[in-house]
């Protein structure tokens, strides 16, 4: 800036203040004068100290610059794996705890809709019973909703990509850490705050309140199916996030796919008798395996003192995902003086 306001001095174009910056002022030379005087301005700029000192300053920048590439390109991988892996993982793993400390807002609503939601359930269906006609309805409505639910709070997982991916990209151009140990931490914190923990917290407070079928090994059951429910659409929220680069979009696709599996989960339509291609799109359909491992859980394994209608093989079964699969497993009887309705010509 000094050789700048000198030459401008040289010329006869001297700053009228002090305060009048010298960039100002040589636009305000170049506005107001003539273009004949511009040009000589120009062309005695060329040959003056001060366009050799920007070179000069212009040429060290580009040096600069040049290395700093040079050096990034070799040592980039190298700084990146400073750390191990298992120590990035460790601290990324923390950065997500400290987080969840200082905004639990997300979790805490997991936690707060889980159980709120489960006491709720808890009421409706309170000691449902087995020796009554409506338990077997009750059971399956209860066990319907059970897998909605779980459906619907792996909704959170859609936008998990989305709100960090600009720090990411700083973080990883920077070498802060590599992709690897970042994606486990972020799944990792996912999965087991909230796609395992709610989902137990839900068993504990629903199975005993709705007098679900009451042995150890049936609890332990119905809290993995859960939790692999969970986990199983939060993967898919998941990448439907990481593909979609809208959260609007990604939001609109994740509900679509979200109804989609509860159409086909096959309570509201039995899959018996649909055509096949529909039977193999309905596998895509992951409360379609939950909702059948549910019943089998709950009916199967001997399950015994259950009262079932003479529609029953109308009414529940062919509603169920797979009759066969669930037959099979529950030993369900078949009443004998049941025919179907004559179809009409």
């Amino acid at each position: 800036m000094a050789s700048a306001a000198a030459f401008f001095e040289g010329l006869g174009y001297a700053s009228p203040s002090p305060s009048v910056h010298i960039i100002d002022h040589m636009l305000d030379v170049a506005i107001r004068s003539p273009a004949e005087e511009v040009t000589a301005i120009t062309e005695a700029f060329t040959s003056s100290d001060a366009r050799r000192e920007d070179a000069a300053v212009l040429l060290r920048t580009q040096y600069d610059d040049a290395m700093t590439c040079i050096h990034n390109s070799r040592s980039h991988w190298l700084l990146k794996y400073e750390a191990s892996p298992w120590t990035q993982l460790k601290i990324l793993s923390e950065r997500q705890l400290r987080t969840t400390f200082r905004h639990p807002a997300l979790i805490g609503l997991n936690f707060g809709a889980t159980g709120f939601v489960a006491v709720l359930l808890g009421s409706i269906y309170y000691q449902t019973g087995i020796d009554s006609t409506g338990a077997l309805q009750n059971r399956f409505g209860a066990l319907f909703f059970i897998i909605i639910f779980q459906a619907l709070m792996s909704l959170s997982s859609l936008p998990l990509w989305e709100q960090d991916r600009v720090l990411f990209h700083r973080e990883r151009l920077a070498g802060a850490y590599s992709t690897g140990p970042y994606f486990l931490s972020v799944v990792l914190y996912d999965l087991l705050a909230l796609r395992c923990l709610p989902p137990l917290l839900f068993v504990l407070i629903t199975y005993g309140l709705v007098g679900l079928r009451q042995s150890a090994q049936a609890v332990a059951r119905f809290g993995v199916v859960l939790v692999l429910s969970n986990i199983a659409g939060a993967t898919v929220n998941m990448w439907i996030g990481a593909a979609l680069d809208s959260t609007a979009v990604a939001n609109a696709v994740g509900s679509i796919y979200c109804l989609c599996s509860i159409l086909l989960s096959g309570f509201l339509r039995s899959n018996h008798g649909m055509p096949a291609v529909l039977q193999s799109i309905s596998q895509l359909s992951f409360l379609s395996h939950s909702f059948e491992a549910l019943l089998i859980s709950e009916f199967g394994f001997g399950a015994t003192g259950f009262r079932y209608a003479s529609c029953l093989p109308l009414c529940f079964p062919l509603l169920s995902c797979r009759y066969g699969a669930l037959s099979r497993s529950c030993h369900l009887p078949l009443p004998r003086t049941y025919s179907p309705p004559p179809t009409s010509v």
